[in-house]
């Protein structure tokens, strides 16, 4: 993957691609997708002050408003001037859907603009509109919807945006539009601008969009649905990325990744909404913009994937993990560490130390411990026979460990009430001759294994719980990583 075209694209805008999490990256990069590829229709709905219309003000040569909803205006009239569609604009944006009703969508515009988006061709006067013209039809949440959506995606199902207008929720429109998740976005602000000079990058997507800008690749198969527009739709999401940050160059393992994502957006319309690197492609698709959020030339070791968050150690500073965010949520999860650290005296000291990176929550460093269960690790699949081997017989040694640890600390919790039980016995007086039983001794040298114990003590006496995959050890210490979440 060609990260540095992702970048390009952004800083034509004046953005920092750095300051944004991937999730919002490639949401905001499906954006330049109507302008890249032909009859690409995308619907993008999400709270203000997060870029939508931006990109029409600054390509207005391109991308044009549309600020008149009648048929002779989008289509043309009947005797022949053209309309918003035409050979002159890659795409048209309707911006503020959410504030039409429907009536202002006349039926006559419905069936036309339904056939135009599907592709179809019909006639205005003499002439058949066969023009390949990208829709991006824009609006915002309101408020209740888009704070419950900030909370959790959970939230996210059909019919959640109830101030759309009837027609765009219609099964027809559903099916003939890419539903961009512009919820999952935060705001635009000062942090997210680039001091970089924007004329340059400018004119270099310009010169993109007019050299690259294409049709669906038709020989990409779809194999997570059989709906012709859902595959059509999937096909042109991968197509995006394909001329753009893989330049036009593919491999079948770099189509089953981008499936992944596509998939994701795809499910979408449909009111479905999961995590796209919770499967393996997913995670592949994703280790490509980790360079992003990492000090310059870092080369990756190791890779953690931890539901909103990717956990990231690097071979020149093996002793510390980048905590990056994902997506909002991963944020959330950043900025509750932080302030768990930062503000909890009765944790922190259980905690490995861990700081803001650059001063944001989109990123924390942390004092690498290794992990006790080591689930949540991502195996890279490049590795060679015997990097893969050192690794499988490294982790089965840390098992092995771990395990051991695990059978000292319940040994050493069965032994404690059992010489309760025994003390229990002894007290009472019932005047019968007994063998009476004797209390266990446990004479342990191994240091490591009573800090372990002392360690699972001091966090059971704060109330609270956790697994091993959120706990770390390093020289006979041991550590809370993972804690966004406090399990009382």
């Amino acid at each position: 993957m060609n990260i540095s075209i992702l970048k390009m694209f952004f800083k034509a805008l004046g953005i920092n691609p750095n300051s944004f999490t991937s999730t919002d990256l490639l949401v905001r990069f499906l954006r330049f997708f109507p302008l890249l590829i032909e009859h690409f229709h995308l619907i993008e709905l999400g709270q203000p002050n997060t870029g939508k219309s931006f990109i029409s003000k600054m390509f207005p040569e391109k991308i044009e408003m549309v600020t008149a909803l009648t048929l002779a205006k989008i289509f043309g009239n009947m005797n022949g001037k053209e309309g918003y569609i035409s050979d002159k604009n890659y795409s048209i944006l309707f911006d503020e859907i959410t504030n039409l009703t429907q009536s202002d969508i006349s039926s006559d515009l419905r069936s036309a603009l339904k056939s135009y988006l599907n592709g179809d061709s019909f006639s205005r006067s003499e002439k058949d509109i066969s023009y390949s013209t990208s829709c991006y039809f824009a609006g915002n949440t309101i408020d209740k919807t888009q704070t419950n959506l900030d909370t959790s995606p959970t939230f996210y199902k059909a019919g959640i945006f109830t101030n759309l207008p009837e027609f765009f929720t219609e099964n027809a429109m559903i099916e003939r539009l890419v539903w961009s998740p512009g919820w999952l976005l935060t705001k635009t602000d000062d942090n997210n601008l680039s001091s970089e000079s924007t004329e340059n990058y400018f004119k270099m997507v310009d010169k993109f969009f007019h050299e690259n800008r294409c049709s669906e690749n038709k020989d990409i198969k779809i194999p997570f649905t059989h709906n012709s527009r859902d595959c059509r739709k999937a096909r042109k999401i991968i197509t995006g990325f394909i001329v753009t940050l893989y330049n036009g160059q593919f491999s079948s393992d770099n189509i089953a990744e981008l499936m992944e994502f596509s998939e994701f957006i795809i499910k979408l319309g449909y009111g479905k909404y999961s995590r796209f690197w919770d499967t393996h492609n997913g995670k592949k698709f994703l280790l490509n913009f980790l360079p992003l959020y990492l000090p310059k030339d870092s080369s990756i070791n190791r890779v953690f994937f931890c539901e909103d968050r990717v956990l990231v150690v690097t071979k020149e500073t093996p002793n510390k993990i980048y905590k990056i965010a994902l997506n909002k949520y991963g944020i959330i999860e950043n900025e509750n560490e932080i302030n768990s650290y930062t503000s909890n005296s009765n944790i922190s000291k259980l905690i490995a130390p861990i700081e803001k990176y650059n001063n944001t929550s989109l990123i924390l460093i942390q004092d690498f411990y290794e992990f006790l269960d080591l689930r949540l690790e991502f195996k890279d699949t490049k590795l060679t026979p015997i990097e893969a081997e050192i690794n499988e017989l490294k982790q089965k040694i840390d098992t092995l460990t771990n395990n051991q640890n695990n059978l000292i600390e319940w040994n050493s919790v069965l032994i404690s009430k059992y010489n309760a039980l025994v003390d229990f016995t002894l007290s009472i007086k019932t005047g019968l001759v007994l063998p009476l039983p004797e209390k266990i001794f446990v004479n342990n040298n191994n240091n490591q294994d009573s800090n372990f114990t002392n360690f699972i003590n001091s966090i059971n006496s704060l109330n609270l719980n956790f697994k091993n995959h959120q706990l770390g050890h390093k020289n006979g210490e041991y550590r809370i990583m993972n804690f966004s979440r406090l399990i009382k």
